[in-house]
């Protein structure tokens, strides 16, 4: 497939429905809210905006999902800080009484909002969390897989970064299976929309075929590595040593 007839998005939720639901858990109050978002911005500057912002190929646009009930303190942060990577910040307005969790994520409007954007007859939609470092090669290795739509692309093992710093090799997905990472990419046609967020994304092999390669692209921020995914503790003291990562800044 020809990849110029592709437009291609990385969807990251700033925090999608934390203002407007009420979650149970830690984030149930709005003090915890805020205390939350005023520690999650530096993340998102550190380890997203930095992935974004050096990627070797710049065909692409990055889309930002933000409560519209979220305080215009950090609103307005957000917005600066979206200038950076001249990110697009949809305000999704969430549905009331309907507490976000990862199945939901079309509850709210950007959807709607979103559609209009897309100009090709194909569209490529990575899902990316906020604190997921990725290669600078990311883009173009995601690209080197398009093919017909719609599919999945995903890959087996990545990084994760812990609380001390330390670096792991970790198998993302189980062998054997085609549960997706929360990194995957859908190609789809526009006119046949249904998103990577249609479904929690282990089960999007349940909407989806999927294709999974072996590229290590991408890192997860953790307060420890889960043993039963756990390959190997890297000897690399600097996520920066590790090659893609290079010069990032990690």
């Amino acid at each position: 497939m020809n990849i110029n007839d592709v437009d291609h998005f990385v969807v990251t939720r700033i925090n999608m429905g934390m203002y407007a639901s009420t979650p149970k858990s830690f984030l149930n109050t709005l003090e915890a809210k805020n205390r939350y978002m005023k520690a999650r911005l530096p993340v998102i500057r550190k380890y997203h905006i930095t992935s974004m912002k050096y990627q070797t190929d710049k065909n692409f646009k990055v889309i930002w999902i933000v409560d519209d009930k979220t305080p215009e303190v950090f609103v307005r942060k957000i917005e600066e800080m979206s200038k950076e990577i001249d990110a697009t910040i949809i305000f999704d307005k969430w549905p009331d009484g309907e507490n976000i969790v990862e199945g939901n994520c079309l509850a709210g409007n950007w959807l709607e909002k979103f559609k209009p954007m897309i100009k090709s007859e194909n569209v490529a939609i990575t899902r990316l969390d906020s604190d997921d470092a990725v290669t600078n090669n990311f883009i173009s290795v995601i690209k080197g897989y398009f093919e017909e739509p719609p599919v999945c692309i995903d890959f087996w093992r990545r990084l994760t970064i812990d609380t001390r710093g330390r670096l792991f090799l970790l198998q993302a997905i189980p062998q054997n299976t085609a549960r997706c990472t929360p990194t995957v990419t859908c190609i789809e046609k526009t006119v046949d929309l249904k998103t990577p967020f249609l479904g929690s994304h282990f089960k999007l092999s349940k909407i989806f075929p999927v294709k999974i390669y072996d590229d290590l692209v991408w890192c997860k921020r953790e307060n420890r590595p889960p043993t039963s995914r756990l390959i190997s503790h890297l000897k690399e003291s600097r996520l920066e040593d590790i090659k893609g990562f290079e010069g990032l800044g990690f």
